[in-house]
């Protein structure tokens, strides 16, 4: 759910004194919202409801050293490792933005702009929404397909066996690590079109050219060169490959946007007055409606695929015919069951981190909640002018409907969702209100000397 700059100022302001979340009503005592305390009982079976879905407070991220974090965060904001220097990983991830981009698709290499007034020359997309970043150091698997994953005890990518077992050792945050690898890689997203710059020139599965003429960047700046070597005791940049840039982004990633000081995490912690009554009804509603198939756990997300009945929306991942659909895990597994699924979303600031799904789709909560009430109708009725500012989209809805709800996921068919209102409420007693305000980890300046603003 979005809100203006002068909005989410008055928030910050009001969490400082004392209120959490962006509910003025509860400022005051804990455990009082716009319908009193909340009764026992009801403190009693959410508990119980949260217990059975295994809903347990989040665990501190591991620690990192003060030389691996300063590394990453530098390569994490720096536009060096874009192939015309025109964007760094942050762009799409941005720490004002709630560690996403504020909008429906990206707009990758070539763009210019930062979050929702970002812009492309020619129009282009990435077919993906950008995910956020917080609490990565408990997620089993990255990116909306999960083609990032633990596989048999193992890392399994896209790249196969250009990740090395000597890259894999250097891994210390497993599939976050082994996920920066790749957004260097894509053309779209970060290296640019052939006849650009030296790394857009080799091949789209040349992962180990591209991660190699980096690196031969990054060894460019002298300053880079003692930032690597002091993150890594004891190794000489010269024997290092992009596993190392990458694990010291991942390492940034975990421990900068670590998010445990929510409402709900207070709750989780033992504090019966962390959550008011509608909140708590919220949270029995949510349950009610087995919302807990999926949404389970520590990151309430199961990390497996299913098929929500969304539509399909943006330039496609090249699947189907004309290359516009896009097929999610099926792509990973070469599956047709797996057609259509894609990764349970966690919902840890899920406030801040609109629009969802995996193009888009749905501009904030409430949407989230209709969509779920009947998504075979809410597909059928989708009107992308009603989710999407961007306008430019709005001719680019596939006309897929049948074939979407012809694999509709089973987890779907118990039955309608009622009380939005209070579902939204408990979902936003997810929101930490430190992550309201990020600008810490921006940093001033970054060794290759290209500018950190957008």
């Amino acid at each position: 759910m979005r809100r203006s700059p002068a909005l989410l100022l008055f928030v910050l302001t009001v969490s400082l004194l004392g209120g959490r979340g962006f509910d003025l009503g509860r400022l005051g005592a804990p455990g009082f919202g716009p319908d009193g305390p909340a009764p026992g009982n009801l403190v009693a079976d959410v508990r119980q409801r949260l217990d059975r879905a295994g809903v347990d407070p989040l665990e501190a991220a591991p620690t990192v050293s003060a030389a691996l974090f300063d590394l990453g965060q530098a390569l994490a904001f720096d536009k060096i490792l874009s192939g015309n220097r025109d964007l760094s990983c942050m762009t799409c991830h941005h720490p004002s933005l709630g560690s996403d981009d504020d909008r429906t698709l990206p707009a990758g290499a070539g763009a210019t702009g930062l979050g929702s007034a970002r812009r492309h020359p020619d129009g282009v997309h990435i077919p993906r929404n950008a995910p956020a970043l917080f609490n990565l150091h408990s997620y089993e698997t990255m990116f909306w397909d999960g083609r990032v994953e633990v596989d048999g005890g193992g890392l399994r990518t896209p790249a196969g066996s250009a990740i090395t077992p000597t890259m894999k050792a250097v891994f210390d945050h497993g599939v976050v690590s082994a996920q920066a690898m790749f957004p260097v890689t894509s053309a779209a997203e970060m290296r640019g079109l052939p006849g650009s710059n030296e790394l857009a020139n080799l091949a789209d599965d040349d992962f180990a050219g591209i991660w190699a003429g980096l690196m031969t960047r990054l060894g460019d700046v002298p300053t880079y060169r003692q930032m690597f070597e002091a993150a890594y005791p004891g190794e000489s940049f010269n024997s290092m490959t992009f596993a190392h840039a990458a694990n010291a982004i991942a390492a940034f990633e975990v421990a900068g946007f670590e998010s445990r000081g929510s409402p709900l995490q207070a709750f989780l912690a033992g504090d019966d007055g962390a959550l008011d009554a509608t909140e708590l009804r919220g949270a029995q509603a949510f349950f009610r409606a087995d919302c807990d198939e999926c949404h389970a756990g520590e990151q309430l997300s199961d990390f497996d695929h299913h098929n929500t009945g969304l539509a399909q929306l943006g330039p496609g991942a090249g699947h189907g015919p004309g290359g516009r659909d896009d097929y999610g895990r099926e792509g990973v597994t070469g599956r047709t069951q797996d057609r259509y699924r894609f990764r349970t979303t966690p919902l840890h600031n899920v406030e801040l981190t609109g629009p969802y799904s995996h193009a888009g789709q749905l501009q904030d909560l409430d949407d989230v909640i209709d969509h779920y009430d009947r998504p075979d109708r809410a597909l059928r009725d989708y009107r992308v002018t009603a989710h999407v500012d961007d306008a430019s989209l709005h001719g680019t809805v596939l006309d897929n409907v049948d074939a979407v709800l012809g694999r509709l996921s089973n987890d779907l068919e118990n039955g309608p969702v009622r009380e939005r209102d209070e579902i939204v409420r408990f979902l936003q007693s997810m929101t930490d209100p430190d992550a309201l305000d990020l600008r810490h980890l921006v940093p001033a300046s970054v060794p290759s000397g290209l500018p950190v603003a957008d």
